[in-house]
């Protein structure tokens, strides 16, 4: 077993202890084994795939790429719709791709030796952009948030 496997399990393993004064609600716990063995295969497999200099592909089953490039024509549509403001824009522009981001972690996060973006997660992802969006836009439409085109920068990714 090599050194990065033996401070991850001991890692892993560590009681924790509270810094405060109260007590901390994980102090004497322990990870189960088999969730131990699930992590540490996850970390040698990054290991691996970084020392490799590969990537993990993630793609979408057939019927979820078409609902996926849906998604995405629909949002870019709308961002071509006159009267908009420059960030609401922005905004829709970049959605498909934030979709396809969330998507690819909840396949992976499901399954990391061979992630398929399915349905549930596209459809998750969907709704997640959709009402971060819309949160963050009202923001700036109120003046909570904003600064200019600048401070919108910052929320767009």
């Amino acid at each position: 077993v090599n050194i990065h496997v033996r401070i991850i399990r001991i890692f892993l393993n560590s009681k924790k202890e509270s810094v405060s004064n109260r007590p901390s609600p994980e102090a004497g716990m322990e990870m189960p084994e088999d969730l131990i063995d699930e992590l540490l295969e996850l970390f040698v497999h990054c290991d691996q795939l970084e020392a490799s200099g590969e990537f993990l592909t993630v793609v979408p089953d057939d019927e979820t790429l078409e609902m996926l490039q849906q998604y995405r024509h629909t949002k870019k549509d709308a961002s071509l719709i006159d009267g908009l403001d420059e960030i609401t824009k922005q905004f829709y522009t970049r959605a498909g791709l934030k979709v396809i981001r969330f998507a690819s972690l909840l396949a992976i996060s499901e399954d990391w030796r061979n992630p398929i973006i399915r349905k549930e997660h596209a459809k998750w992802a969907m709704w997640w952009v959709d009402q971060m969006d819309a949160e963050v836009l009202e923001k700036f439409k109120t003046g909570d948030l904003g600064g200019g085109h600048l401070g919108a920068s910052l929320f767009l990714v």
